[in-house]
């Protein structure tokens, strides 16, 4: 996929692009392929538009099996934010607890049904690999609130 003819067309299941060779965009050998600049870089954007729709998924799934698998007396548990790897071998996955006394509970939860989770977004998803999920408690909003605060008491000053 990343390698393409001396002709510099490249066919691939995204239609077929034609890359201009030039001397500013001279041909190099990568693999026993002629490969050009541009390809190389169109190649690593479509990868991270692919790590970008595999994390927004993750998302919208994790949120849905977090909300089912724990129970309602931790109260409101948001997942914030999911950062896939680029080999899509590894997801972190932030969550936010509105209760701030359970945020250890639910992460112990959560961290011993990761392998749980990760079976069934293996079986929906139909992906190469499933990614291993690690849980991490999300500081973002405590840290947005403290410069908040000091931002409101430079005001008053």
């Amino acid at each position: 996929m990343l390698a393409a003819p001396r002709s510099g067309r490249s066919d691939n299941n995204f239609g077929i692009c034609t890359f201009l060779y030039t001397k500013k965009n001279p041909p190099r050998k990568i693999g026993g392929f002629f490969v050009a600049e541009t390809e190389i870089i169109w190649y690593l954007e479509l990868m991270t538009r692919r790590v970008q729709r595999v994390a927004k998924l993750l998302k919208q799934q994790l949120a849905i099996m977090v909300r089912v698998t724990l129970p309602e007396e931790v109260g409101i548990v948001t997942v914030t934010d999911v950062e896939v790897s680029s080999d899509i071998k590894n997801a972190t996955v932030f969550i936010s607890c509105f209760d701030k006394t359970y945020e250890k509970e639910v992460k112990k939860h959560l961290e011993e049904n990761s392998k749980e989770f990760q079976r069934i977004l293996g079986k929906n998803f139909q992906m190469r690999y499933t990614p291993k999920l690690n849980f991490k408690i999300d500081q973002g909003l405590e840290k947005i609130n403290r410069v908040e605060e000091l931002l409101k008491e430079i005001k008053k000053t």
